[in-house]
C-alpha cells in the first residue's frame, strides 16, 4: 500500500476544483494533465487530473464514492495514491466516519484581548453537540465566555466565568444535556420549548445553510496565563433519503 498523507494549505468551498496542498510528491510533475488520482480530504473523495503549478492540484470531479461534497478548513488531512488498487482503502469506511469532531483549546496567555474558536458546519449537517470542557481555571481578573454562531454568537452559552463557579476544572457544558447548561444557556437553548438551535436559517440542531460555531473568551484587563478550555463540536453529514409520495 501506497498511501500518501499531505494536508490542505488554504480552506475550500464546496465549489472550488483547485486545492492548495502543502506538498504535491505524491502527484506527477507540475503540468501533468489528464490524470485519474483519488484523493481523499477529511471524508471527501476526489478525482484529480492535473497538477498545475507547484502545490497546486485540480479535481475533475467531487464527492465522489458516495461521499458529500464539503467545505474543508486549512490543515485537513488529505490522503492520496496513484495506485489504484489503493483506491478501495482511501474511500473505505466512509459511512462510518460522517459523525466530525473537532476540538481546540482556548489557552490564556497574558497578552491577548480576545481569544476565538471557530468550527466550520457545512450546509446540510446535523449539529450532534457542542463541549466546554474545564481544564484549568483561568487566573486573570475575569474572563468571559460565550458560545454561538454566525447569527448569534452568545446563542448557545453566554457569560460562563471561566474563573471559578460557572464551570470548575474537569466540568463540563453540554449543548444536549439540559442539566449540563449550567444556568448559562443562550436564547438558542429554551428548556420550556425544546428548542435546541436558531429558528432562521437553520433550524434547531439542522444546519441547512450551514454556518461557523465560535466560542470567544473576553479577558479583564490583567489577562493571567494559566487558563485552559476545550471547546469540542460535533456533528454529521447525513445521508439523504428521497421521501415517497403517494
Amino acid at each position: 500500500m501506497t498511501i500518501t498523507a499531505t494536508s490542505l494549505a488554504e480552506a475550500m468551498d464546496t465549489q472550488q476544483t483547485t486545492l492548495k496542498l502543502t506538498s504535491t510528491a505524491a502527484f506527477p510533475a507540475v503540468g501533468s494533465t489528464g490524470l485519474a488520482q483519488l484523493i481523499r480530504v477529511d471524508d471527501e473523495v476526489l478525482l484529480v487530473d492535473a497538477v498545475p503549478k507547484t502545490s497546486f492540484v485540480h479535481v475533475r470531479t467531487r464527492g465522489d464514492e458516495g461521499s458529500a461534497t464539503v467545505t474543508h478548513a486549512a490543515g485537513a488531512p488529505v490522503l492520496t495514491s496513484a495506485a489504484v488498487t489503493d483506491w478501495p482503502a482511501l474511500a473505505a469506511d466512509l459511512s462510518a466516519s460522517l459523525y466530525r469532531v473537532a476540538r481546540c483549546t482556548l489557552t490564556e496567555n497574558g497578552a491577548a484581548t480576545s481569544y476565538t474558536a471557530s468550527f466550520v458546519i457545512p450546509p446540510g449537517a446535523i449539529l450532534v453537540d457542542i463541549r466546554v470542557i474545564a481544564r484549568v481555571l483561568w487566573n486573570g481578573t475575569s474572563a468571559s465566555l460565550k458560545v454561538g454562531d454566525t447569527a448569534d454568537d452568545d446563542g448557545f452559552f453566554t457569560g460562563v466565568n471561566l474563573k471559578a463557579t460557572d464551570l470548575l476544572v474537569n466540568e463540563v457544558l453540554s449543548l444536549t444535556e439540559e442539566s449540563l447548561w449550567g444556568g448559562k444557556n443562550g436564547a438558542y437553548l429554551v428548556s420550556a420549548t425544546g428548542q435546541r438551535g436558531p429558528t432562521t436559517s437553520n433550524f434547531g440542531l439542522s444546519y441547512v445553510a450551514g454556518s461557523t460555531i465560535t466560542a470567544i473568551v473576553t479577558p479583564g484587563a490583567a489577562d493571567g496565563t494559566a487558563g485552559r478550555t476545550d471547546i469540542v463540536i460535533v456533528y454529521a453529514l447525513p445521508t439523504t433519503v428521497t421521501q415517497v409520495v403517494v
